[in-house]
């Protein structure tokens, strides 16, 4: 235990139901992040484990179906961002990808099984989101 618990939990209490927009903005931008950058590394560290394929004069792995997209060029993961957007009754964070060949990644095509990186980036942080929210006093 440290010096002055008590004091630190009334102090922490009192921040914490006196800032609630304060509280969800910062909890939303924190859980944005993680998902944003759990996709993005998901791309950036693609063990590469699908087939051998001849791209541009040179022979390299793809990714396996689905696996994450492997990084070729970086425009996919470049093209991650993170968006906190607040209203009078909360807010959201939205994680957007500008390459245009994201959702055909994302969801496959009837040429190419699917290479999900967002919705597992989002899945894989659920427990952590929650406990970010929970920290913050927004959910319990």
């Amino acid at each position: 235990m440290f010096k002055n618990a008590k004091q630190f939990s009334v102090s922490l209490t009192k921040r914490l139901k006196t800032n609630p927009a304060k509280n969800v903005a910062s909890a939303l931008q924190r859980s944005g992040d993680l998902v944003r950058n759990t996709a993005v590394m998901s791309i950036v560290q693609n063990p590469r484990r699908g087939p051998e394929v001849r791209r541009r004069g040179q022979t390299f792995n793809i990714s396996a179906a689905g696996d994450p997209p492997a990084q070729d060029q970086g425009i996919l993961s470049a093209g991650i961002t993170m968006e906190v957007k607040m209203s009078h009754s909360g807010g959201e964070a939205t994680i957007t990808t500008s390459a245009p060949y994201s959702a055909a990644l994302e969801f496959g095509t009837v040429n190419m099984a699917a290479r999900p990186f967002m919705l597992p980036a989002l899945q894989n942080n659920r427990k952590k989101i929650l406990e970010i929210f929970k920290r913050r006093g927004i959910i319990r």
